[in-house]
C-alpha cells in the first residue's frame, strides 16, 4: 500500500473519529460512519485477503440479539440507533485489526499520535467551546460539560485514556518536554472535567502497567512522580461525592431484569429507573442511562445480554494474558477505556467506544492472533 493511500485511510479515520466526539445525531452520523469504514474495508479487500479478529463471533451474536430485541423496545427508534453505534464499533475493529497487519496505525508510537491528536483537537474544543452544530445537549459531547451548572465534561475521561497509554513512555526514563505537557494538560482537563470516572480508570491502569512489567524500584519511582500526583489530586477533589451510592440506579437496574427478563431495548433505561426512582429512601432519583455498559446492556436486552458478558470476560481475559511490551499503549488505553465505561455514559459517545475497540483491534494484531 502506497504512502498516499495510508494518509487518505488515516484522514478518514482522524474526521470519523473527531466528528463522534461532537454529539451529534446518532442514526444519521451512524450511518455516514458505517458507509466509510465498509469503503475502507472494500479497499483493504482489493490489496489483501480480509481477515477478522479473534472473539468476533460472540459480539457478532450479541449484535444479532441487540437487532432482534429492537422489535420488544418500548422505544424501537432509540435502540435502532444504538444497534447502528454497536454495528460500526464491530466495523471499527476488523478495520484497525486489519490496519495493525497493514502497517497503517499499527505500531504503538503512531496509534499514540493519533489519540494525542484528538485529545488536542477536543481540548481546543473544550476551551473555546464552537457549536457549529447547533447542538442543544452535551452528555455526548467530548468537550461541551454534560450537566449544569458546569459539573462534569467528558474531555477527562478521553485524557484519562491518554495519560495511561502514556506511561510505557514515560517510564522509559527520557523527561521529554512531549511528557511533561501531556502531564500537565492531562491535570488541566482532568481538573476541569471533574470526572471521578477518569480517576479510576488512571488508577487501573496504573496498577496494570506495574503490573505486567514488574518494574523496577526506579521506574516505580518515576512513575509515582508523573502519575500519582494526579490520582491523589483528583481523589481529594472527588471526597464525600460517593460515585456509587448517589446513582441508586445501578440496583434500578438489577430489579428491572427481574420485572423486564427480556429488557427494554438498549438506551430505554429512564423507562426502568423513573418507576423505582423513590425506591431507596433518602437516595432517590432516576437517570435515561445505567453508567455502566455492562448493565445497560442488561437492562436494554435481558437474559439475551448474557452473550455480551460471556465475550466481555474473553476479551479482557485476553488482555490480562497476551499484553505484551510491544503493545502495551493499546492494553492501557482498552483497559483505561473499559474501566471508565464502568461508571460513566461514554460508551454512548461514539469516538470513545470506537477508541476502545480500534486498541482492543491493534492489541490483537500485535498478539499475532
Amino acid at each position: 500500500m502506497n504512502k498516499a493511500t495510508k494518509i487518505i485511510i488515516f484522514c478518514l479515520l482522524t474526521t470519523l473519529f473527531i466528528l463522534g466526539g461532537f454529539g451529534l445525531d446518532l442514526i444519521y452520523f451512524s450511518y455516514v460512519a458505517i458507509l466509510v469504514l465498509s469503503l475502507i474495508l472494500i479497499f483493504l479487500v482489493s490489496k489483501h485477503e480480509l481477515v477478522f479478529p479473534p472473539r468476533l463471533k460472540p459480539f457478532v451474536l450479541f449484535l444479532a440479539f441487540n437487532l432482534v430485541s429492537i422489535f420488544w423496545s418500548v422505544n424501537p427508534i432509540t435502540s435502532y440507533g444504538y444497534f447502528l453505534l454497536f454495528l460500526s464499533a464491530l466495523l471499527i475493529w476488523v478495520v484497525f485489526y486489519n490496519l495493525g497487519h497493514e502497517g497503517i496505525i499499527s505500531d504503538q508510537k503512531t496509534f499514540f499520535y493519533f489519540i494525542c491528536l484528538l485529545g488536542l483537537v477536543f481540548g481546543l474544543l473544550f476551551i473555546f467551546k464552537p457549536n457549529p452544530f447547533d447542538l442543544k445537549r452535551g452528555e455526548f459531547s467530548l468537550y461541551f460539560y454534560s450537566t449544569l451548572p458546569k459539573s462534569h465534561s467528558h474531555i477527562g475521561d478521553l485524557w484519562a485514556a491518554i495519560l495511561a497509554a502514556s506511561l510505557p513512555f514515560y517510564a522509559k526514563g527520557k523527561r521529554k518536554i512531549r511528557n511533561w505537557f501531556l502531564i500537565a494538560a492531562g491535570i488541566v482537563f482532568l481538573y476541569f472535567s471533574k470526572s471521578r470516572s477518569a480517576i479510576f480508570s488512571m488508577a487501573a491502569a496504573f496498577i496494570f502497567f506495574a503490573y505486567k512489567l514488574k518494574l523496577k524500584k526506579d521506574a516505580v519511582k518515576s512513575i509515582y512522580w508523573g502519575v500519582f500526583p494526579l490520582i491523589a489530586l483528583f481523589i481529594f477533589f472527588g471526597a464525600g461525592k460517593s460515585t456509587l451510592f448517589t446513582r441508586p440506579y445501578y440496583f434500578h437496574s438489577l430489579l428491572g431484569f427481574i420485572k423486564e427478563p427480556f429488557g427494554v431495548g438498549l438506551g430505554n433505561f429512564v423507562f426502568i429507573s423513573y418507576p423505582l426512582r423513590n425506591l431507596i429512601p433518602g437516595v432517590s432519583g432516576y437517570s435515561y442511562f445505567v453508567h455502566n455498559l455492562i448493565l445497560e446492556i442488561v437492562s436494554g436486552m435481558g437474559i439475551f445480554s448474557a452473550v455480551f458478558i460471556f465475550w466481555f470476560i474473553r476479551i479482557h481475559r485476553d488482555l490480562l494474558e497476551k499484553t505484551k511490551v510491544s503493545s502495551l499503549v493499546f492494553g492501557l488505553a482498552f483497559l483505561a477505556l473499559s474501566v471508565n465505561f464502568m461508571f460513566d455514559i461514554t460508551y454512548f459517545i461514539p469516538t470513545m467506544l470506537w477508541l476502545w475497540f480500534a486498541s482492543l483491534g491493534l492489541l490483537q494484531a500485535e498478539a499475532g492472533d
